[in-house]
């Protein structure tokens, strides 16, 4: 059989079926077959799939080449247009989180001592909906500074959020598929908000699955020549709609949603020069993707 449809015929396998078989893979690869992979892998789609599989093969992608920043002169001075942009966005952000924080915890603190049985009240569920939103106000304040880069160990960042996750959703079964010692260079705050997002969405796209029970959700990570990937893929209900219609909309994937997650999440992405994917994933589910170059100190 011809390598590129056993690649295929694994491509088609549900996630946890995958990893095993491409861990098997290499094994039974001739040196030929390896370089052609390596030759070839810029035609392998989706962008997680292709760089598990070259993990498992042992296989370094190609290198990629990433686009200067925009800048304008006047007289002897050059201006960034996207930073003075990112600036004046992040002090306004700032400024509303400044006043909102005092006003829902003093909120919280009256409604704890005067609402009956507070802890089941719609009242709580409707304040910690005003923390999140205030939180998010936060990421998004973080995605439009400059990214402050450092070595940060993957394994040990994912674990904190997925931490994070299950304390909200105690029911969330998330396996990790990282080594532990796997290390980059990135800006920690914007990369551990890209990671919560995502999870965060698996997490209630399955918990809306009726008449079938999901599997649970894979994160995996690993490291090319030059950058740091990672996706995570669950089997909820998918995406409600086409990702043409999701991209050129507010970025949202699930009804009701104001859409500014995702939003800061492409906004945090891009900030670190990287690239990201939001697709359907098969049987079901979604796969959400995203890789960043090497950050300079």
């Amino acid at each position: 059989m011809n390598i590129f449809n056993r690649i295929n015929n694994i491509k088609s396998l549900a996630p946890e079926e995958q990893h095993t078989q491409l861990k098997e893979l290499k094994a039974s690869l001739s040196k030929q077959e390896l370089r052609q992979i390596a030759d070839e892998a810029h035609t392998i789609d989706p962008p997680w799939f292709r760089n598990a599989l070259l993990k498992a093969v042992g296989v370094a992608p190609p290198k990629q080449i990433h686009k200067e920043q925009t800048e304008f002169v006047k007289g002897d001075v050059a201006y960034n247009v996207e930073e003075i942009r990112s600036d004046a966005v992040a002090e306004s952000i700032g400024e509303i989180v400044h006043e909102l924080s005092p006003i829902i915890g003093s909120l919280e603190v009256s409604a704890t001592e005067e609402v009956l049985q507070y802890d089941s009240s719609r009242t709580k569920k409707e304040i910690e909906r005003l923390q999140e939103l205030v939180e998010m106000f936060s990421a998004w304040r973080r995605a439009e500074q400059q990214p402050n880069y450092r070595i940060v160990n993957i394994h040990s960042l994912v674990s904190g959020e997925i931490q994070r996750v299950i304390e909200k959703y105690t029911d969330a079964k998330i396996e990790i598929n990282i080594e532990d010692n796997l290390s980059f260079n990135l800006d920690r705050s914007l990369t551990q908000t890209i990671i919560l997002n995502a999870l965060r969405n698996a997490v209630e796209s399955t918990k809306q699955v009726v008449n079938r029970a999901p599997r649970g959700i894979l994160v995996n990570s690993g490291l090319t020549d030059t950058h740091f990937w990672l996706s995570v893929i669950d089997d909820g209900i998918g995406l409600l709609e086409s990702e043409a219609i999701l991209f050129s909309s507010n970025f949202t994937t699930k009804v009701g949603n104001e859409g500014l997650g995702l939003s800061i999440v492409k906004k945090s992405i891009s900030s670190m020069n990287g690239k990201w994917n939001l697709k359907n994933s098969k049987p079901y589910g979604a796969e959400f993707y995203f890789e960043l170059p090497r950050g300079e100190y």
